[in-house]
């Protein structure tokens, strides 16, 4: 199983490179930045850049985690607090807003909760 595991990686990470190059390229090459007219078209409503200001941000936030993650550091994303408290404590001059909080650092081992118990893989899946 660990031979499959390495050999699909071994494909993987190369075809995802050549794509992200491939993508990248388009875009670099593309004559206008899609976004920026998307950012500047007046016909898009406030509540659409706002929606998809916070999904992009959420997705980023994402990578943050992962990143730090990876890095050996605990995270807690947190989302239900006063955006306009931290916004007013933070961004006082309005150009940027809040979407969440993520508590980053070295958390005591001992103080931990047991993970939960998973499903095995022949509960979960079905192979077709």
């Amino acid at each position: 199983m660990s031979r499959y595991i390495l050999r699909r990686l071994l494909i993987a990470v190369p075809t995802l490179i050549v794509i992200s190059f491939v993508v990248f390229a388009i875009l670099a090459l593309a004559p206008t930045d899609p976004m920026a007219s998307f950012g500047a078209d007046p016909r898009v409503p406030p509540e659409v850049r706002e929606r998809q200001a916070d999904q992009s941000a959420t997705l980023q936030a994402g990578y943050l985690i992962l990143a730090a993650r990876a890095l050996g550091l605990d995270c807690g994303p947190m989302g239900g607090f006063d955006r306009a408290k931290v916004d007013a404590a933070f961004f006082s001059d309005g150009k940027w807003k809040s979407t969440l909080l993520v508590n980053l650092g070295y958390g005591d081992s001992a103080k931990l909760h047991p993970r939960n118990p998973r499903l095995d893989f022949d509960d979960a899946c079905r192979i077709v």
